[in-house]
């Protein structure tokens, strides 16, 4: 299997981007990323992190015809506390029940760190898998559960987000089939959006569900 290079997130043009269309490629990139910098998770910014987070929403949103967003302090408050509790747990990814906002997860699990832009960009990416093969004519609202990542990403009249991480040591003793068997650190990505997205009719789907713009 060839191995994708390492560059830096201003170097990624959109098409190459694309080129990382599925969780394997994904998945694949950041271990590349983690060969070179053999960050700890102690070495990590979390604040560059989501910084990048933001920056690389608004870039997939710019691509469908969606404003840009904003952090708001409340919406990340609310993804920090349940990253946490998803982290205190070593749980599954599990949605936050309250469903006050809408909702992207991330989860991964690892021993030695990506820089943090090309783990926000892969991040995203996750979100944006669900963009490929998507029918803006035929889709259906219902169809939420295999598309909501994507949709949620760049639904027009969301406004602003906030996210959350938490990571914790694992001992490899598994207890659910979501945690390794080995010794790692596992880390919880929680982004919250407001106004949420998926609102489940034809028409929010519609309105707010742009086809990428060429």
């Amino acid at each position: 299997m060839g191995r994708w290079p390492v560059k830096s997130l201003k170097t990624f043009s959109f098409t190459e981007i694309e080129d990382f269309n599925s969780i394997a490629k994904i998945e694949q990139c950041l271990l590349q990323s983690a060969k070179k910098y053999h960050l700890l998770p102690s070495q990590f910014n979390i604040t560059i992190y989501k910084n990048a987070i933001l920056t690389r929403h608004n870039v997939y949103r710019g691509k469908h015809g969606a404003g840009l967003l904003k952090v708001n302090s409340e919406l990340e408050r609310t993804a920090e506390i349940w990253a946490h509790h998803l982290a205190s747990r070593a749980d599954c990814l599990i949605h936050d029940p309250s469903k006050k906002f809408g909702e992207n997860l991330f989860y991964y699990v690892t021993n030695l760190l990506p820089d943090e832009e090309t783990m926000a960009l892969m991040t995203v990416q996750s979100f944006y898998l669900e963009a490929y093969g998507y029918n803006y004519k035929t889709h259906h609202h219902l169809d939420y559960n295999r598309t909501g990542h994507f949709t949620q990403l760049v639904w027009k009249s969301t406004t602003q987000m906030g996210v959350g991480v938490a990571m914790r040591r694992f001992s490899g003793h598994r207890v659910n089939s979501c945690q390794p068997d080995f010794p790692s650190t596992l880390i919880y990505v929680v982004v919250k959006y407001d106004p949420p997205g998926n609102i489940l009719d034809m028409k929010n789907y519609d309105d707010n569900v742009l086809p990428p713009i060429r």
